[in-house]
């Protein structure tokens, strides 16, 4: 009865450590695609044509806070151009290189 109950504690142990290490290998691979994800917009070029505060704040490195302050200043006072279609706001790609152009020292 002693080597049942060793047995059958042996296999509900393999099958436990089976079932962990398979759910840390699916966390793993969710955090890795959460990551490659995450640097979606990363060079100039790949940029779509039309550009929201989300991805200008991942392509500058800027939270997207301080990307609506660079909309709101005027752009003669180093401010990013942008288009208004009600209360939301987007940049042209153009624009962008414009003002990464005048960035340039």
């Amino acid at each position: 009865m002693e080597e049942i109950l060793k047995e059958l504690i042996d296999n509900i142990t393999s099958q436990i450590a089976n079932k962990v290490l398979e759910k840390v290998s699916i966390a793993n691979e969710i955090e890795n695609t959460t990551l490659n994800i995450s640097k979606k917009h990363t060079k100039f070029n790949e940029l779509p044509d039309i550009l929201t505060a989300d991805i200008l704040s991942e392509f500058l490195s800027l939270s997207k806070r301080r990307v609506y302050e660079l909309m709101d200043i005027n752009p003669e006072y180093g401010g990013i151009k942008c288009l208004r279609i009600g209360r939301n706001k987007r940049v042209l790609k153009t624009d962008l290189e414009e003002w990464m152009s005048s960035r340039t020292i």
